[in-house]
């Protein structure tokens, strides 16, 4: 359980991208692992009670808040902002109670990250106002 280890360090990066866009790689899976580190460590903290998961946590939810600034720029996005937001969200939820995060900036920053981010692009897919929904790719997914 490596990335549910209070020694993880975060790679957060300014820019996700499911596919090779021209020169810059499919990075992703950056992100999926991240987040997937900080529920883990989140939920580790809740049922133990030692503060140096949540602590983690907290460093890779402020990292990525700070930091990612776009999810993509194809239809590849709501996929990102639906499948990683989701479980973005249940980290920052996790944390929600818990005093650094929320005295210390992280919470706010996080807030903001997510309606920012995910919830834009999420709305926007779900009002159906992406003009490929109809073109059969992965709306199916979501």
């Amino acid at each position: 359980m490596e990335s549910a280890s209070a020694s993880f360090t975060n790679n957060a990066v300014s820019s996700v991208d499911r596919t090779t866009q021209g020169s810059t790689p499919s990075n992703a899976d950056r992100l999926w692992h991240e987040e997937a580190a900080a529920f883990s460590l989140a939920l580790r903290w809740k049922i133990s009670g030692n503060t140096s998961y949540a602590d983690t946590a907290v460093k890779i939810l402020t990292a990525w808040s700070d930091k990612l600034h776009s999810i993509g720029a194809n239809d590849e996005q709501y996929l990102v902002a639906g499948l990683q937001g989701h479980e973005l969200a249940n980290a920052g939820e996790l944390l929600r109670d818990y005093p650094p995060f929320v005295s210390g900036g992280g919470q706010a920053k996080f807030f903001n990250m997510m309606t920012r981010l995910f919830l834009e692009k999420n709305l926007f897919f779900l009002n159906h106002r992406a003009g490929s929904e109809h073109i059969v790719k992965h709306f199916f997914a979501n």
